[in-house]
């Protein structure tokens, strides 16, 4: 019988936590949260001070490689450090397919744009296709001009221009860069 209880209420915890909102908590417990996203296996979280936190697969984190097997996500927020970022943060994304981690952009005050992770497709736009990008990086391919938003898909992106244009990098197998090309374009491509 205590066997069978036991059974019982653990089974009772589980349930109680499938597709019911849970509490996001630890560094986040004690911040105002002013916008989030959600990738494929990441999710990311800017507070009104500008501080950005990131929790799930490492590789859309932002925080560095592994330090040892087995270290491949962070079930906490963890702060994310962006060299350069201009508080506040205007726009944040979150993608990702598969097994491949996730990709995350950030967009600054200034309208720069800082991305990391998965870059297999060239999806960070920044003008490579190294597989994985650690830490953040200012994406420079933009050349300038300031970006107001961002959307991060499977394996593409797409930036919102603060004149209006859209600019799109990455996988375009499905046609989904809006552009008549099957190149996987790793500078963002004017749409």
């Amino acid at each position: 019988p205590d066997a069978l209880a036991g059974t019982i209420a653990r089974r009772v915890r589980a349930m109680e936590s499938w597709g019911w909102p849970l509490a996001v908590e630890s560094a986040l417990a004690t911040e105002q949260v002013q916008t989030i996203a959600a990738g494929w296996h990441h999710c990311l979280a800017v507070t009104r001070s500008g501080v950005v936190y990131g929790w799930g697969s490492l590789r859309g984190l932002g925080i560095g490689p592994p330090v040892s097997a087995g270290d491949f996500r962070r079930a906490s927020p963890v702060a994310v450090e962006i060299e350069g970022l201009v508080a506040p943060v205007a726009a944040v994304a979150a993608g990702g397919c598969g097994n491949a981690g996730g990709h995350s952009i950030v967009c600054d005050a200034e309208g720069k744009v800082f991305c990391w992770g998965d870059n297999s497709y060239g999806q960070l736009g920044l003008g490579s296709t190294e597989a994985t990008v650690w830490r953040p990086r200012l994406c420079e391919a933009v050349g300038g001009t300031p970006v107001a938003n961002a959307a991060c898909g499977g394996c593409h992106s797409l930036l919102l221009m603060q004149d209006g244009g859209v600019r799109a990098t990455g996988d375009n197998s499905r046609g989904q860069l809006g552009v008549e090309t099957n190149m996987r374009p790793s500078i963002p491509a004017v749409r």
